[in-house]
């Protein structure tokens, strides 16, 4: 069949529908030339990427996440690495990040400036129900209009004037009244915020408001920073655990969207775990078993949640204080692990006192240990026993660095407990204590046995671990095993510790204020409210060690307090010692520091026989004192080190440790060095005794030390005497 031949009519038409197409494609492609080119970004959630995949439930099904997903890469970057710069809210230099930054910036400078009138906090503005809402409602148009800065300077001089108007007492009973009244709780929560809010470890240059601003930007997390910002409780709960280390803009997104994804019913219950996991993760964490991968902090937080409803836990995590619980939220063990923990039937039936049977299981070779020993007998006289192929299949089944595989067929028995408590909420940590000589130091576990006593010593080594740190998990700083111990003590709870933890908070704002005698005021009495607080010493010490408070800082009263507020502490009497050292031996006559430096290293080896490392601190701090003035002193610097060497003889560590500091405080005065040389070969001839292999050893020690002092013929009599004694040991052997 042919085609009909095309009219006149409709070529015409087909040539009109073709030009009419063509315009329409030339427009198009000229309003596309000139469209700005825009940033590609995927739509906001109100949940974001993580640096991990978070791990799908078993069964779920549920698609692996893309590898570029990042949690930590659009708000701080990880440990060691420097943000790039990014066009944000006062430029480059503001490095808030790209989220219409020009605009933001435009309609700052373009509104008209706040009323400058500062907030009231008098007696009589407290008693006006009013003024509170009048500063949450100029709170909530903060979060839209972002002027931080100016809210701040609204904020400030009000308070500045109420608490110059409040009087001083020893027991900071007004202070702490007027921190409870909640207009002034509201004023002074959110000026130490908005304070402390900014970048303080290079990560990037932000202030405080500019972190405020872009978290208010976030998609669904201004109702977060509203909250925060109206309830003083939760203010005081956050500010009074973070840490000078601390990531504070990093750690507000976190507990922002940890709370952003609870259910409704569930918001404000789990406030201090939620607070726990936003100081913990303020920098990205990686899996013990696997560094390069990184843990989601929201998945792991709304694990440990589920669990809480649902009664797997072994704590009540609601009750237990946020510097517990970041004891919990540090567990370095994958999602796998942690659901099969929860499914392991031995261990949901154990209690957390009985936590300690964990360890022995796992050390005796685990529940499938005898899978592991061949039962067969092969024929050959060299060949090895085998497993059977039974046994092959069932390790085969297992990860070999997951805490199933420690269980059943035996590993690290130190790991295991550890994480495996923390995987049902019971705050645990490892524990390292000193090497002995070129050996790796000993691990062992540490975990919460109840509310008022922490097992310090699973798995303790008989030697080199009389006292052990841990990494802690906010920080990542060592702390010592008495700081555990401590956060179990019966003082640290109740009325007493509250009052503590507002008074340093009142502190720390009559700080930001510009008056330090009310800040040492406050912490003075925050000490006396709670004598044995660890951060409020600290905090204390710290204040008064300024260069403005040192030279007239009542040094000897304050430290003679702590010294009885902790008479049973070894570690705390040693913060004492070096604060003497350092601002009341200096000042006074030679003759005296020596009494005193003397009485103390007698005090320890007397009170705490076992703390070999603090009495050896003890030596180094004197030495650092007598060395002031080492013409003056050489007599009592050779005393002090002939005497410690005579101690510490019977342990080679601990002797090379003090040859080592004797020898860099007499470095370039002859005559101390030949005191030196003296007291270290006569200690050494005198008390040491050791195998040929050591002897020997030790003596080519002692032979660098003398060629260093210029001696070395003389100690080649020495050297000798070492290779005379291995050779004659090793004739022996053959």
């Amino acid at each position: 069949m042919t085609a009909p031949e095309a009219t006149p009519a409709s070529r015409r038409r087909l040539v009109w529908v073709g030009a009419t197409g063509l315009g329409i494609l030339a427009v198009a492609a000229g309003v596309l030339a000139l469209r700005p080119e825009q940033e590609l970004r995927p739509a906001a959630t109100n949940a974001p990427a993580s640096a991990t995949a978070p791990t799908p439930a078993p069964g779920s099904g549920a698609p692996p996440p893309s590898e570029d997903a990042g949690f930590f890469a659009d708000f701080f970057k990880p440990r060691g690495e420097k943000p790039e710069p990014a066009p944000g809210i006062g430029g480059v230099d503001g490095g808030t990040g790209p989220r219409k930054a020009e605009a933001a910036k435009a309609d700052l400078v373009a509104k008209p400036p706040l009323d400058p009138a500062p907030y009231d906090f008098s007696p009589a503005a407290r008693r006006d129900p009013t003024k509170l809402a009048a500063l949450l409602a100029d709170t909530r148009a903060r979060l839209f209009d972002g002027r931080w800065e100016e809210h701040l300077a609204k904020l400030q001089p009000g308070l500045r004037a109420a608490l110059i108007a409040t009087k001083t007492d020893p027991e900071g009973k007004a202070c702490e009244e007027l921190w409870r009244d909640p207009l002034f709780a509201v004023g002074a929560g959110q000026a130490l915020l908005i304070a402390r809010a900014g970048s303080t470890e290079g990560f990037t240059t932000r202030t405080g408001p500019e972190s405020l601003r872009r978290l208010a930007e976030s998609e669904g997390l201004a109702g977060f920073l509203e909250e925060l910002l109206r309830r003083p409780e939760w203010m005081e709960t956050f500010l009074a655990q973070v840490k000078p280390e601390d990531e504070v803009p990093a750690a507000l997104k976190v507990w922002a969207l940890a709370w952003n994804a609870d259910p409704a019913p569930l918001r404000g219950k789990y406030l201090r775990l939620q607070v726990a996991f936003a100081l913990v993760f303020d920098r990205e964490r990686t899996l013990a078993q696997d560094p390069e991968e990184a843990i989601n902090p929201l998945t792991r937080y709304a694990f440990f949640r589920s669990a809480a409803e649902e009664g797997r836990l072994k704590t009540d995590v609601t009750k237990l204080p946020v510097d517990a619980l970041l004891w919990v939220a540090g567990s370095e063990a994958g999602d796998p692990d942690l659901h099969w923990a929860h499914a392991e039937t031995k261990l949901r039936r154990l209690d957390a006192d009985d936590w300690a049977k964990t360890f022995e299981l796992v050390a005796q070779g685990g529940t499938l240990a005898k899978l592991l020993t061949p039962t067969n007998r092969p024929a050959g006289k060299n060949a090895e026993p085998k497993l059977s192929k039974t046994a092959q299949a069932k390790i085969a089944e297992v990860d070999a660095g997951s805490l199933e595989f420690s269980f059943k067929f035996g590993g690290d028995p130190v790991a295991f407990a550890v994480e495996s408590a923390r995987a049902f909420g019971i705050p645990a940590a490892t524990l390292k204590g000193r090497a002995a000589g070129r050996t790796a130091p000993p691990l062992w576990a540490a975990f919460q046995k109840d509310p008022r006593r922490w097992e310090l010593g699973l798995g303790r080594p008989a030697t080199g671990a009389a006292n052990g740190t841990a990494l802690d998990p906010q920080t990542g700083l060592p702390v010592g095993e008495f700081e555990l111990a401590a956060l179990v003590d019966r003082r640290r709870t109740g009325p007493e510790a509250d009052r503590c933890t507002r008074l340093r908070l009142m502190a720390r704002l009559a700080a930001q204020l510009g008056d330090p005698g009310r800040q040492q005021a406050c912490l003075a009495a925050a000490c006396k409210a709670c004598d044995r607080s660890l951060p409020a010493w600290r905090e204390r010490l710290a204040a008064m060690a300024t260069d403005e408070a040192a030279p007239t800082a009542p040094w000897a009263a304050t430290l003679a307090e702590l010294r009885r507020a902790f008479d049973d502490s070894a570690d705390m009497r040693d913060l004492a010692d070096e604060q003497e050292a350092r601002f009341l031996l200096g000042r006074v006559p030679a003759a005296e520091a020596v009494r005193t430096l003397e009485d103390r290293l007698r005090r320890w080896l007397r009170d705490f026989p076992a703390r070999r490392d603090l009495y050896l601190a003890g030596v180094a701090r004197a030495a650092r004192v007598l060395a002031r003035d080492r013409s003056a002193n050489e007599k009592e610097i050779s005393a002090l080190y002939r005497e410690a060497l005579e101690n510490c003889a019977g342990d080679m560590a601990e002797f090379r440790g003090l040859l080592a500091d004797y020898y860099a405080t007499v470095k370039g005065d002859e005559t101390l060095e030949r005191r030196f040389l003296d007291d270290a070969e006569r200690t050494f001839r005198r008390k040491v005794d050791l195998p040929a292999a050591e002897f020997f050893e030790m003596t080519e020690e002692l032979y660098v030390y003398f060629r260093k002092c210029g001696q070395g013929q003389r100690g080649l009599r020495l050297r000798k005497e070492g290779q005379k004694a291995k050779e004659a040991s090793e004739k022996g052997a053959k």
